[in-house]
């Protein structure tokens, strides 16, 4: 009741879980039992033969070899309910594989790229962890490179009387490329004695 399409991404494959032949040999019990009762629900005044019921059992193990025991159960569910289809003449696995399979195959791809859509427009926790430390290496290189500006400012300003360094004030502040470092350089109007 509670197994949903979304959540059949997180399972494991058929193949990977059956993949020896003890396994393989439970599956096709497994799988054999859902068939039967699938084919059975329908309600036609014929009951399904065995023969019948491990065909498609085969075929359903064959198809969803790359798929997880919780697609069969789903798909299952879906063709039961009509959800991918209809039929008014019995069941065979030409219906089942060539018509509903497909469709249900298609659904299961446009939800995958739902949830991709999804995860891709989330954050990415370690990106963000990426994004900040390359923000603090700037912040570094800036002080860096300001300190290194500041360091030519002090060997320039540190013979100056006040006279010197007003006239460079003033001087700078007509200069564009000047005027970023024009706040230091007026600071220096503390420590050059006039």
């Amino acid at each position: 009741m509670n197994l949903q399409l979304e959540k059949t991404f997180d399972k494991p494959l058929m193949k990977t879980v059956f993949k020896n032949e003890d396994a393989a040999t439970i599956a096709f019990g497994v799988v054999q039992v859902l068939i039967k009762r699938f084919l059975e629900s329908f309600g036609f005044s014929t009951k399904p033969s065995q023969v019948l019921i491990d065909m498609i059992a085969v075929d359903a193990l064959t198809k969803f070899e790359c798929e997880t025991l919780d697609d069969i159960i789903i798909f299952l569910k879906m063709c039961r309910q009509g959800d991918l289809g209809t039929t008014m003449k019995g069941i065979d696995s030409n219906l089942v594989f060539g018509e509903w399979f497909p469709k249900y195959m298609d659904l299961k791809a446009q939800k995958r790229e739902e949830i991709y859509t999804k995860q891709k427009n989330v954050p990415d926790d370690n990106n963000a962890v990426a994004k900040y430390y390359q923000k603090q290496r700037e912040k570094k290189a800036f002080r860096e490179w300001q300190d290194k500006k500041f360091s030519q400012i002090d060997d320039l300003v540190k013979d100056f009387n006040r006279k010197n360094l007003e006239d460079t004030i003033e001087d700078w502040s007509t200069r564009e490329e000047m005027k970023p470092y024009l706040d230091y350089l007026k600071r220096k109007r503390l420590t050059i004695k006039p």
